[in-house]
């Protein structure tokens, strides 16, 4: 019966945290909508990742990336990353763009 009841147990999910983007510059592309210039300040930030949007410590928006490209090192420009958010674009200068995921615990 032990064995029986510990399968049943649910699973709680960690969440962590993969890295941040400081949002330096905006701009809105037709057909494609607001893309962040964005400058990475901790961890790494990829593709697959669920992000927050973050304004003045208060979560705006919960989503997918719909895009995320490196801009060449050779380009002298303020911000390194361009990121998109699928579904969303009201971001704006000094926002933070935070990636995460799900890590069960067992």
């Amino acid at each position: 019966m032990k064995n029986a009841t510990q399968g049943m147990v649910v699973k709680e999910k960690k969440e962590i945290v993969y890295g941040a983007a400081y949002v330096i510059d905006i701009f809105n592309i037709p057909q494609v909508g607001t893309v962040a210039g964005c400058d990475i300040t901790s961890g790494n930030i990829k593709i697959n990742h669920s992000v927050r949007l973050i304004r003045d410590g208060i979560v705006i928006y919960t989503g997918k990336i719909h895009d995320l490209t490196k801009i060449k090192d050779d380009v002298k420009l303020e911000y390194k990353y361009t990121i998109s958010i699928e579904d969303f674009n009201d971001i704006k200068k000094d926002d933070i763009i935070e990636a995460f995921g799900f890590e069960s615990e067992e």
